[in-house]
């Protein structure tokens, strides 16, 4: 399992983060950090998405991360642009401004050591039980 962060920048200035989960390089999970809320793709694994919903832990993490990093790296993406537009010649080569309203991804494939984990929790729980 994969975990990437997509995040952009929108024509108001807000950051906004939100998450891609593939298994097998198939997109299979999204997260959006601003509701909280998982999606399966195709729709109908319903026993994984209730797991990733009732898992609050690894909601608050996702959502810290999306919120911070991406507020982060599109501020730095933004100060390098800026940088890059005041140096002699580099008008030739650089893209203007409307770079920093592109995303910047990152992938996290810890992400897949808390799922698992928290998998086989669940798994041993109900075999104890």
């Amino acid at each position: 399992m994969q975990g990437s962060l997509m995040c952009q920048l929108g024509a108001d200035g807000c950051t906004r983060g939100s998450w891609r989960f593939a298994f097998n390089e198939q997109l299979t999970h999204l997260f959006d950090p601003e509701n909280r809320k998982w999606i399966e793709i195709p729709p109908g694994d319903q026993q994984v998405k209730d797991m990733l919903d009732g898992d609050r832990e690894l909601t608050e993490l996702l959502t810290k991360i999306a919120n911070g990093d991406c507020q982060r790296w599109l501020q730095k993406l933004r100060e390098h642009s800026n940088e890059m537009q005041g140096t002699p010649g580099a008008l030739a080569t650089t893209p203007p401004v409307a770079l920093v309203k592109g995303a910047a991804i990152r992938p996290i494939t810890s992400i897949l050591l808390v799922v698992l984990t928290h998998s086989i929790l669940l798994v041993v729980q109900g075999i104890v039980l």
